[in-house]
């Protein structure tokens, strides 16, 4: 006889949840089958978790258009772009309440606590208008191993205040007031607060390796992004290796001449600095790592007389070069030059010189150094106390490799992980903290973010928080939500917990990660790849294309429709602009031809203004510069900018581009639009198309 079929109600199932597997589990579920889904996430609750760190009854509403952000008594370059730079984040960042389909399910323990009903909290909210930084000390310029990191944020009735020792600290506040905000009914939020916090360790390190796949800049400054979110503050910079040598010397040119991967795929000393200057200012060290004296096979292809000579039965085997040649007094002369360049260039007090994985089939070296920093990254807790016991300082990387990648929800074993777990016994006070490893073996600068981040926020928590932080189950829960608030602001982030979703807000139609905007293509302007021939090697101009271009559903017929509604909507504004120069007598005086100087303008500015916002952004000149031939460093779009914004918003709008275009002062942008301007009209034929014969014909 069939069995009858029963069709439980939602309201009777039993179901509880198996954070050892992040998958659902039923109580009679003899075949163990599992559904697989992460934890709800939380709403406004920071990472990595704050030393000390509670919450009040109250909610206060915030007008982020009215809000303030007042650091008056602090004269700080560095405060005051952090100030812009969370201005726009605030919003992009805030957590998102949403209907969850399990929320049903949630009284039977499925994804632990649900969030409160807090209706109440938001209709009896005030509203708060300002957050105020101070600082105890001087404006440091650049950080290093003693920076303190330390701040205490309040929110109060009164008001927000983060007080810090050191813009370092002020920073790491910043971004904390950034990730309590929440978003709901239209309206942004932020709970009553008290925090008083610090770093657990004082290095809190990425490794990225940029020698066996080339790293991009922009996705140099996207890892940087995400370390400022998890409060990470060293970039240990792994330049070269044995495949490729991509940094340029000035004094040995040579090296990156004939070792790097192409011509194109190099770092120069602006690029270097412009790295070095995105991460000062974000309050994060940069450390180069040359690796000597093994996987040194790269170097070899412009010095092979460095390296050693490799032998097999008394034969020397040729082509076959091993590490670095001791026994040569030109090796160390070579070298002091190189690192002399090397140490006047990255201005940190440490330089990584690898040490690793020497081939002593060729020689065996060792140098012991007093004030030498050990890297452990095979090993354990144990042998980071033993370090310590030698009198050595210690850094931990060995369980947390991240480019070693499985099936499954793996952050909870980085989680567990720690530089003085189990086994350790040593001094803890030389333990400097740790790395989480990207190397680049078989991974390329497409998918390096997204395997980074947010698996590498695990590590992050475990070098900043209280060393008791170890509950999985609630941490899961605020990574669900750093996932999506890394999402929000701009980061291609990865997966974390297995299915889940990320809320977007409506009105982002932009990404503005990294200074990059994403550009929106429709069905009129459909998205192309250029390619340069270099050399006869096919190399795309835009290696970094997938992380500039957002994709977009060409089977959408409204697509181009809106499109141009939006360029009608904005060359009308850009018309009510240039009405306002064109009734300006002074400008009527000076040029005859005004109304075609700003018909000319508005065609310009347009073409550079990719997504029709009013303003052209450091991405968007960059690729208009490359366009016209005339590509530019980072550095030096920020500085074509800065000599035509007068407003401080690090982009042009169109009255500030007429203005510039039509007044007396000279700027780089003018120079080029106005020779480009003289080249077309050389470029134009002049008078009547001589005549053709057949015999011209070839």
């Amino acid at each position: 006889p069939k069995r009858k079929l029963i069709r439980p109600t939602m309201s009777s199932v039993d179901i509880g949840w198996d954070y050892s597997d992040f998958a659902m589990k039923f109580a009679e579920d003899r075949m163990k089958l599992k559904i697989r889904r992460s934890p709800t996430a939380t709403v406004g609750k920071p990472w990595p978790l704050p030393q000390e760190y509670s919450t009040g009854d109250k909610l206060f509403k915030i007008d982020l258009k009215q809000f303030s952000i007042d650091a008056s008594k602090v004269w700080c370059e560095i405060i005051e772009k952090a100030i812009d730079r969370y201005r726009k984040i605030l919003y992009m960042a805030a957590g998102q309440f949403a209907n969850d389909n399990m929320e049903p399910l949630g009284k039977f323990g499925l994804h632990g606590v649900m969030e409160e009903n807090i209706t109440r909290k938001i209709e009896e909210a005030m509203e708060m208008k300002f957050l105020t930084i101070s600082i105890d000390t001087n404006c440091s310029y650049i950080p290093d191993i003693s920076s303190d990191e330390s701040y205490t944020l309040l929110v109060k009735p009164i008001g927000a205040f983060i007080k810090a020792n050191e813009v370092w600290g002020a920073l790491r506040g910043l971004e904390t007031f950034s990730q309590l905000i929440i978003h709901k009914g239209g309206q942004y939020y932020i709970p009553e607060t008290t925090i008083y916090d610090f770093p657990r360790f004082p290095h809190r390190g990425v490794l990225i390796d940029s020698s066996r796949h080339y790293m991009s800049k922009n996705v140099i400054f996207d890892v940087m992004d995400g370390m400022v979110m998890n409060k990470m503050n060293v970039f240990h910079w792994h330049i070269v290796d044995d495949q490729s040598f991509p940094y340029q010397s000035q004094v040995f040119p040579e090296l990156s001449a004939k070792g790097a991967y192409h011509p194109l795929l190099i770092y120069t000393f602006d690029d270097i600095r412009e790295v070095i200057e995105y991460g000062r200012l974000r309050g994060i060290r940069v450390i180069p790592e040359f690796d000597t004296p093994g996987h040194t096979f790269s170097w070899g292809f412009s010095h092979p007389e460095l390296l050693t000579q490799c032998y097999k039965s008394q034969h020397p085997i040729p082509g076959y070069l091993g590490p670095m040649d001791p026994s040569k007094a030109s090796t160390y002369e070579f070298l002091a030059q190189f690192f002399k360049e090397a140490i006047q260039l990255f201005p940190d007090d440490f330089l990584h010189l690898g040490g690793d994985e020497v081939p002593i089939e060729c020689w065996m070296f060792q140098v012991s150094q007093d004030n030498a920093v050990i890297n452990i990254w095979m090993g354990t807790p144990r042998h980071v106390g033993d370090v310590t016991q030698a009198g050595y300082r210690a850094l931990y990387s060995s369980c947390w490799y991240l480019d070693h990648v499985d099936y499954g929800v793996h952050w909870p074993k980085y989680y567990k992980c720690d530089p003085t777990g189990p086994g350790f016994r040593g001094d803890e006070n030389l333990v400097l903290g740790g790395e989480a490893c990207l190397w680049s073996e078989f991974i390329t600068n497409n998918d390096a973010v997204r395997l980074l981040w947010p698996r590498a926020s695990a590590v992050a928590e475990r070098l900043w928080s209280n060393s008791s932080a170890r509950d999985v189950n609630s941490a899961g829960r605020r990574l669900q939500e750093h996932r999506c608030r890394m999402f929000r602001r701009g980061l291609k982030v990865g997966h974390i917990n297995g299915p889940d979703y990320c809320l977007i807000p409506k009105d982002r139609e932009t990404n503005n990660n990294s200074g990059k905007s994403f550009l929106r293509f429709f069905p009129d302007k459909p998205p192309r790849l250029n390619f340069k021939m270099q050399q006869d090697i096919w190399i795309t101009d835009a290696y970094i294309w997938e992380e500039e271009i957002m994709p977009v559903d060409f089977t959408d017929k409204q697509g181009g429709k809106k499109y141009g509604q939006l360029r009608k909507e904005q060359e009308a504004i850009l018309d009510d602009i240039n009405q306002t120069f064109a009734d300006d007598t002074d400008y009527v005086e000076e040029y005859e031809d005004l109304a075609d100087r700003l018909q000319r303008y508005k065609e310009q500015f347009m073409e550079f203004d990719e997504d029709n916002s009013g303003d052209i952004d450091i991405m968007e000149l960059k690729r208009m510069m490359e366009k016209l031939g005339q590509a530019k460093t980072h550095l030096e779009l920020k500085k074509m900018i800065a000599e035509v914004d007068t407003t401080d918003s690090g982009t042009i709008h169109y009255n500030e581009f007429v203005g510039m275009m039509l007044g007396k002062k000279s700027s780089v942008l003018k120079l080029i639009l106005m020779f480009e301007e003289k080249k077309k009209e050389k470029e134009k034929p002049k008078g009547v198309a001589p005549k053709k014969s057949l015999s011209d014909l070839p």
